[in-house]
């Protein structure tokens, strides 16, 4: 994967409004998590609600906040993610987006090889339930993540895997 590739996948987030929304309230809470508070939570709500498409606020804020914080306990890099406004994906990151894509696209491949990357020691059934929770809860509110692949995920679990710090970025 070249760096221009990889730069082009990183900014699929900052375009389309599911992935936007996705990764904001992943590291929202992720980070509120860190730093013991939960000071995010408001800003996620708020940004949850500004967002015209979404009915049922409290549902998709509900299943994030159990995603997130089963990801907290059961990931092997507890500081996969970035901070909110980093344009960049951390490693975790791309693959939670993948895993949620995965599960609206009915990839059952990229679904098992996202929760072996993320959780290899323990935690896969924990996280695939709250995984699928919160992708229903956002393909409920018509928030349909773009497509991403096994080989694509694949390509990024082995080039993160030979980056100098597993927990960086898939762009750094």
């Amino acid at each position: 994967m070249t760096s221009q590739s990889r730069q082009g996948d990183t900014q699929v987030w900052r375009q389309h409004q599911p992935e936007r929304l996705f990764i904001l309230g992943m590291r929202g809470l992720l980070n509120s998590y860190e730093e013991d508070h939960v000071s995010a939570g408001p800003e996620i709500c708020n940004f949850l609600t500004s967002q015209n498409d979404i009915a049922d606020t409290r549902s998709v804020l509900e299943a994030m906040w159990l995603y997130s914080s089963n990801y907290g306990y059961w990931a092997l890099c507890q500081t996969g993610y970035h901070c909110l406004n980093c344009p960049c994906l951390a490693r975790d990151e791309f693959l939670s987006l993948s895993l949620m894509s995965s599960i609206q696209h009915r990839d059952h491949a990229c679904i098992q090889t996202c929760l072996q990357a993320m959780f290899p020691v323990s935690g896969q059934d924990i996280m695939a339930q709250s995984a699928f929770q919160l992708a229903t809860a956002l393909s409920m509110q018509r928030l349909r993540l773009h497509p991403i692949f096994d080989a694509q995920v694949q390509n990024a679990i082995r080039g993160a895997d030979n980056a100098p710090e597993r927990s960086t970025s898939l762009s750094h």
